[in-house]
């Protein structure tokens, strides 16, 4: 009788927190989906936003125009809830030919539901920058789903998801996340 409530006990919480795993990755290119490819629980969300200095004074070494791309890739539950999001964002500047300027990406995560957490960044490349038509960053994070509701105890579900950005010296920019 014990292992029938355990077992019904660990069906609901996997349909409320679990997540489906996801196995295909797609590809944007300047806001654009390119391989539309409708995900059940995981799929990106992409914020754009682009400075421009005030003045031509103010270009200095950045050259004219800046851009900055964040990248979030979701998780969502069978049930519709959101799970958690990792997150990176690069900031450029270009001149329409060359990169001019990157500075370091920023990389986070964030929980939105009990159980899972974050156990860490467990990778990153890049290649590219400054003076080069391009660069390229690419960063995968650790999540886990843990019922004893402690980080490290009782995980019985882990994904590893990745993004990956790269800019242009043209101000396009592309991403796949997978």
């Amino acid at each position: 009788m014990k292992l029938r409530k355990f077992v019904l006990l660990f069906a609901v919480i996997m349909l409320l927190f679990g997540s489906a795993p996801v196995s295909a990755s797609a590809v944007q290119q300047n806001g654009v989906m390119q391989n539309q490819t409708k995900y059940q629980v995981a799929y990106f969300k992409v914020k754009i936003t682009q400075d421009q200095p005030a003045s031509s004074s103010s270009i200095g070494t950045y050259g004219p125009w800046c851009r900055s791309v964040t990248v979030e890739r979701q998780s969502w539950s069978n049930a519709d809830w959101h799970l958690w999001s990792y997150f990176m964002r690069v900031r450029w500047c270009f001149n329409n030919t060359n990169v001019t300027s990157v500075d370091p990406p920023v990389r986070w995560a964030e929980i939105y539901t009990k159980f899972w957490f974050f156990d860490g960044h467990i990778g990153f490349t890049q290649s590219g920058g400054a003076g080069q038509r391009r660069y390229q960053a690419w960063s995968q994070g650790k999540f886990s789903l843990c019922l004893g509701g402690v980080k490290g105890v009782g995980c019985v579900e882990q994904h590893v998801p990745w993004v990956q950005l790269t800019v242009y010296g043209n101000g396009n920019w592309e991403r796949r996340s997978g």
